[in-house]
């Protein structure tokens, strides 16, 4: 979900959201004790969440001319946890999964209408 909402003549102020989720495939998983005629351990069809946050600020330079700066962060999780096992006799194992990570990102953008 995007809103725009605009400030005087020039300026444009759009926070954004946005919240992903799906379960896994009845397929999936990560070990079969027997087999199956669907199965897969494909990590990309486990259980998978993301939420966005962002915003961008537009503006207006003419008639013609726009320019945008705007910024999301990204944190995503996935339900298909992989264990790690650290080889030192103190450390403690930790599980992790491909798919988590968070992700920033900056954009700027110029807009010319002719």
């Amino acid at each position: 979900m995007t809103y725009s909402h605009k400030f005087g003549s020039d300026w444009i102020v759009s926070p954004e959201i946005r919240f992903y989720s799906q379960t896994g495939a009845s397929f999936f998983a990560k070990r079969f004790l027997l087999p199956r005629t669907n199965m897969s351990a494909d990590y990309r069809l486990s259980p998978f969440g993301s939420l966005l946050g962002g915003l961008t600020l537009t503006r207006r330079l003419n008639d013609a001319m726009s320019a945008n700066f705007g910024g999301t962060v990204t944190s995503q999780y996935s339900n298909d946890p992989i264990l790690l096992t650290v080889p030192s006799e103190n450390a403690r194992a930790t599980s992790v999964s491909a798919a988590d990570m968070t992700v920033i990102t900056v954009t700027f953008g110029f807009t010319w209408t002719f």
